[in-house]
Parts: structure tokens; C-alpha cells; sequence
């Protein structure tokens, strides 16, 4: 009886929780910077690709909210090695990422302007990696399938029409090596992001 009596309670609190909470569904797109946490002898630059995903917000109360995505990602990194007589073999790697972030974001008190900073974790799955020596691209195929790390955040959201537009900054790091030189070196992507998106409110 004590069971049913919890489930009962558990049920009513969440289906309660649902429909009040103001559940978000959206887009977003932008830029990513990034570059490996790797030693090379030549010079080292970070690599910048395009960005894109959906969203969807879970509020758990007024300020707190759980937000899952599903993001399309370019991330790598270039540099050179300078050769005899003044030339330079030109190197840029990249991977191609889906990921799936799940964070915690907390919004701040504010009238129309509302800032957050969320941070969570993620996992990726990469689908291809390209590696391009002097204008000659080469498809790898023995390469991780998979990478996760931690990312961090920040942005403001404002009212848009029937739901909020918003601008984020992100840092992400990964926490997977993902060398398959076996060199000694040891590579794990590290990125930062900035996207502008819009959401909808569904309650």
C-alpha cells in the first residue's frame, strides 16, 4: 500500500510538473572553434567549421532546467611544418561529430532579458574524418568511432513571437584520447562555440 501510495504521489507530482513547466522545442546554428590538446614540432592554429542542432527544455522549476540536444558538429585542427627552402606542408584534420549534450541551465531573474549558464556533458558519435595534405584530401576510416567530454556555457535569451530567441557561448572539452598514432602524444578535442538559435514554447 505504501508503494502504490509513493507511485501515486510520483505520478501526480510529474504529470503536475508537466503541465505547468513551459516545455521548449527549437533550433540552433553557429560557428565552432577548435583545436587538439597535442604537442606537434610545427606551427599549431584552431580550426573553424559550422555548427548546428535542436534543442528541447524540461524545466524543473522557475530557474532550473534539463536541456537535450542533437548537434552537427566540424572539429579538428591545422597546422603546418615548415620544409626545406622556405616551404610549408599545410595539415587540416577534420572530424565530423554528431553529439548529444545533456545539460543543467539556470536562468537568471531579468524582465525580458534573461541571462543562463548551463554545463553538462556529452557524447558524439563521428561520422568521417578527413585529414587534407596540400590540397590532397584523404578519407580515414580507421579512426574512433566515439568521443564524450564536459562543456560550459552561457547566454542570453529574450522574447521572440510565441517563444524566446537566444545567443550561447560554449566551451567544450573532451575527455577521450583520440590518437591513433600511438606517438606518445596525447589528443583530446577541446572547442569553443558560438550559436544563436530559437525556441517555442509548447505551455
Amino acid at each position: 500500500a505504501m508503494k502504490k501510495l509513493f507511485l501515486m504521489f510520483l505520478l501526480t507530482g510529474t504529470s503536475q510538473l508537466i503541465a505547468h513547466a513551459q516545455v521548449s522545442l527549437g533550433a540552433r546554428l553557429g560557428t565552432n572553434s577548435s583545436s587538439y590538446w597535442k604537442n606537434d614540432d610545427g606551427g599549431n592554429s584552431p580550426l573553424t567549421r559550422m555548427q548546428a542542432g535542436l534543442t528541447a527544455g524540461f524545466p524543473i522549476t522557475s530557474s532550473l532546467t534539463v536541456q537535450g540536444e542533437i548537434n552537427y558538429a566540424s572539429k579538428g585542427d591545422r597546422w603546418y611544418f615548415e620544409e626545406a627552402e622556405g616551404d610549408r606542408e599545410n595539415i587540416r584534420d577534420v572530424f565530423h561529430y554528431l553529439e548529444i549534450p545533456v545539460s543543467v541551465r539556470y536562468t537568471f531573474a531579468g524582465e525580458s532579458i534573461r541571462p543562463y549558464a548551463l554545463g553538462g556533458l556529452y557524447a558524439a558519435r563521428i561520422l568521417s574524418n578527413k585529414y587534407t595534405e596540400d590540397n590532397v584530401t584523404y578519407n580515414f576510416k580507421n579512426f574512433p568511432k566515439t568521443d564524450f567530454g564536459v562543456h560550459l556555457g552561457g547566454g542570453v535569451a529574450l522574447p521572440a513571437g510565441p517563444g524566446q530567441a537566444f545567443i550561447e557561448a560554449r566551451f567544450s572539452q573532451g575527455i577521450k584520447d583520440l590518437d591513433i598514432f600511438k606517438d606518445g602524444f596525447t589528443t583530446r578535442m577541446k572547442s569553443f562555440g558560438i550559436s544563436a538559435g530559437w525556441v517555442y514554447l509548447l505551455n
